[in-house]
C-alpha cells in the first residue's frame, strides 16, 4: 500500500505536534501531573501547524485534525508508559483521554480556522 502526499503530510504534522507537546508533558513527574500540564506555550505553536501545513498543500481540516489529535496521543502514550511501570497509576485514564480530546478538538478547530482565514485573506498567486 502506497501512502499519498496528504496522508504523509498529516502524519508528519501529527508526529511534530506530538513531539513538541510531549517534550514538556512527558518530563513532568507523575506526582505533579494534573490537567493544566497540557496547557503549555507549545500548544500555541501546535495551533499554528495547520496554517503552515496549508502552505505545503494540506487541507486545513486535515491539518487541524492531525495537530489536534496529537494532544490525546501524547496523553495516551503517557498512560501506557506509566501503566507499564505501575499498573495502579492512571486509574481514571478514560477521563484524561476525554479531557485531552476536548483540548485537542479546540486546538484542531482553532488551527483549521486560522488556516482557512489566512488563505481566504491572502490567497496564493500563481508564479
Amino acid at each position: 500500500m502506497r501512502l499519498n502526499r496528504p496522508i504523509l503530510l498529516a502524519l508528519a504534522v501529527l508526529a511534530l505536534a506530538a513531539l513538541a507537546q510531549g517534550w514538556t508533558y512527558w518530563r513532568i513527574p507523575y506526582s505533579q501531573l494534573n490537567v493544566t500540564a497540557l496547557w503549555s506555550p507549545l500548544l500555541i505553536g501546535i495551533t499554528l501547524l495547520p496554517t503552515v501545513s496549508r502552505y505545503l498543500g494540506l487541507h486545513p481540516l486535515l491539518g487541524g485534525l492531525a495537530a489536534g489529535g496529537s494532544v490525546p496521543f501524547v496523553v495516551m502514550a503517557r498512560v501506557v508508559v506509566d501503566g507499564v511501570k505501575d499498573p495502579t497509576s492512571h486509574n481514571l485514564w478514560p477521563f484524561e483521554l476525554v479531557i485531552s480530546g476536548g483540548l485537542g478538538l479546540l486546538v484542531a478547530a482553532t488551527g483549521a480556522f486560522l488556516a482557512w482565514l489566512v488563505f481566504r485573506t491572502f490567497p496564493r498567486r500563481a508564479a
